[in-house]
């Protein structure tokens, strides 16, 4: 099993800090107290639907 890391600091020293909005297990930093999710699955808005948005405003 390999040890946390913090995606700012590099810094192995991470807590569980809960649940976010869909369940996965949320983290932090001890040392600089960054929040993050070991493998967010973000969707990217790509440049042509921006423009579209921005369009439509």
């Amino acid at each position: 099993m390999s040890k946390l890391t913090c995606p700012i600091c590099g810094a192995q020293t991470v807590v569980k800090n809960g649940r976010i909005h869909n369940g996965k297990q949320n983290h932090k930093c001890t040392a600089c107290g960054r929040q993050f999710v070991e493998d967010p699955q973000q969707k990217r808005i790509d440049q042509p639907t921006k423009d579209l948005i921005d369009k439509l405003f």
